[in-house]
């Protein structure tokens, strides 16, 4: 495990130059955020984000907060190393939880849970932000998809400096329900990631099974 000032020393100079670091400052592209908060608003039965307070947590380069503010919503961001950054893309932006003020509707975290030391105490306050029947969308790296189990130590998502647990579906669902979530849902979205129809169709068939590269979970409060 990476102490605390090797992290500190990672995403600090990591977010001298965000655009190319985006492993430790956010990988999700606009387009891919568009089609996130597409089909988040689908999941939830919504048809739009109008009128709703969300707050993006690791909001990273604050192109889901771009996404969801495009749908209507009233975005906050929480970046620890990237606050600035976030401000000068002229968002709400905070370093800690600790600092955001009222409650939210909504709140999302994409591949934020494996950077966290304790992610289900995060969770636990993150239940606390939101207002009754409001719900969490949390994204985070499957351990037990195709990648990970072919290559096992080598996965690429287990290399990365600041990637520090992996919840498995099951031990994530348990999380979410002792912090406090009521429901829980896994999500399996068909996102496509390529334009190569081969590829294309692979990955469908791993989103299908659970098996792709990637855990996507609704939690209401």
């Amino acid at each position: 495990m990476p102490t605390q000032q090797e992290l500190d020393t990672l995403y600090e100079s990591s977010w001298t130059d965000p655009e190319q670091c985006t492993s430790e400052t956010g990988g999700t592209s606009l387009a891919l955020a568009r089609v996130y908060a597409n089909r988040l608003l689908r999941a939830l039965g919504l048809s739009s984000f109008q009128g709703l307070r969300i707050l993006d947590f690791g909001a990273g380069r604050g192109n889901m907060l771009k996404a969801l503010q495009e749908l209507g919503a009233e975005v906050v961001g929480v970046e620890t190393y990237g606050k600035v950054y976030l401000e000068s893309q002229g968002f709400e932006g905070y370093e800690q939880l600790s600092e955001v003020v009222g409650r939210f509707d909504g709140i999302v975290t994409i591949d934020v849970v494996e950077h966290l030391h304790s992610p289900w105490d995060t969770l636990k306050t993150l239940n606390v932000l939101l207002k009754e029947k409001g719900w969490l969308y949390v994204a985070t790296g499957n351990p037990l998809g195709l990648n990970a189990r072919v290559n096992g130590s080598n996965w690429r998502e287990a290399k990365k400096a600041g990637h520090l647990v992996f919840p498995s579906p099951r031990t994530l669902e348990k999380m979410l329900l002792e912090a406090g979530f009521l429901k829980v849902e896994r999500l399996k979205w068909l996102i496509r990631f390529h334009r190569n129809p081969v590829r294309i169709i692979l990955n469908y068939g791993m989103q299908m099974l659970g098996v792709d590269g990637e855990l996507r979970y609704l939690g209401w409060k």
